[in-house]
């Protein structure tokens, strides 16, 4: 009887000490993501602050809620965010050159007057983001969802569009020289005043339900349209 009480304690022993270690991971992970948090909105604001992207990826591995947070003007030249659900997070001004955005949310942000040259978006999740006065140069957009996205004076000179989906995205002003257009949807896009090929341009899908301006309508055979 006294082996069996013995054994049993040891159990119960054993059995508190890992329910002991769990709760205590638990919580040195929650305060772990709120000095994270924290540390990001001392950054706010800053081009370069030590410990950011460590932060920002604990973070997004812990799939933790950044709506709120702020990476305006932040560097993150290079950075792999791949996956991460980044929506209506704000990325103003933000450097992202060569960054590797394979299949991210973006959704909602605001990534006005943001660096993305060279940034890999395959797959990217764009729609209704503010991409005006985005650098896309040479961005590998294939596949993204840019559907409602206001790319108003956007560069995006030799970026790739093959299958992106722009369906009434505003693209006034923007620079689409060299730009792979090939089977991208331009349904209900605002395309008045861009520079871009208008051969290249005819490689895009339903390129002819698109909004252009007089000029660009005559070179293309249809009658101008208005867009409010």
């Amino acid at each position: 009887m006294n082996l069996k009480l013995k054994h049993n304690s040891k159990i119960l022993t054993i059995g508190i000490a890992i329910a002991t270690m769990v709760i205590g991971f638990f919580i040195f992970s929650k305060i772990r993501l709120y000095s994270d948090r924290q540390l990001l909105k001392k950054c706010q604001g800053k081009k370069i602050c030590p410990g950011r992207i460590a932060a920002l990826k604990s973070l997004v591995n812990a799939n933790e809620n950044l709506a709120q947070i702020s990476l305006n003007n932040a560097d993150l030249n290079g950075i792999d965010l791949s996956g991460a659900n980044l929506k209506s997070v704000n990325l103003s001004g933000a450097n992202l050159q060569g960054a590797d955005l394979k299949s991210i949310n973006l959704s909602g942000a605001n990534l006005r007057g943001a660096n993305l040259k060279n940034a890999n978006l395959k797959s990217a999740n764009l729609q209704s983001a503010d991409l005006s006065q985005v650098n896309f140069l040479f961005t590998n957009l294939t596949l993204a969802n840019l559907t409602d996205a206001d790319l108003k004076d956007a560069n995006l000179t030799d970026a790739n569009l093959f299958n992106a989906d722009l369906k009434d995205a505003n693209l006034k002003n923007a620079n689409l020289s060299g730009t792979n257009l090939s089977n991208a949807n331009i349904q209900g896009a605002q395309l008045q005043k861009v520079k871009v090929n208008i051969f290249a341009l005819k490689f895009a899908r339903n390129w002819n339900l698109a909004y252009y301006d007089r000029q660009l309508s005559q070179k293309l055979g249809l009658t101008p349209k208005n867009k409010n």
